[in-house]
C-alpha cells in the first residue's frame, strides 16, 4: 500500500471559495419551495450547516 507523503485540507476560502456554490443554490430553493426573497449576506449562517437544518430555521425564514 502506498503511503501519502502530503495531504492538501482546504478550510473554505483558503484555496477554494465555495460559499457561493452553496448560497447561491440555497436562494433558489427558499424562493421556490417558501416564496421567500433571501440575500446572500441573510443566508451566511447557514454555511457549514447540514441541508434541513438551514431551510427550516425558524429565525431566519
Amino acid at each position: 500500500m502506498k503511503k501519502y507523503k502530503n495531504i492538501i485540507f482546504d478550510i473554505d476560502g483558503t484555496i477554494l471559495n465555495t460559499a457561493n456554490m452553496n448560497i447561491y443554490p440555497l436562494i433558489k430553493l427558499i424562493k421556490e419551495e417558501k416564496e421567500i426573497d433571501m440575500t446572500y449576506e441573510s443566508l451566511l449562517f447557514a454555511l457549514g450547516l447540514p441541508g434541513k437544518k438551514t431551510f427550516f430555521q425558524e429565525r431566519k425564514l
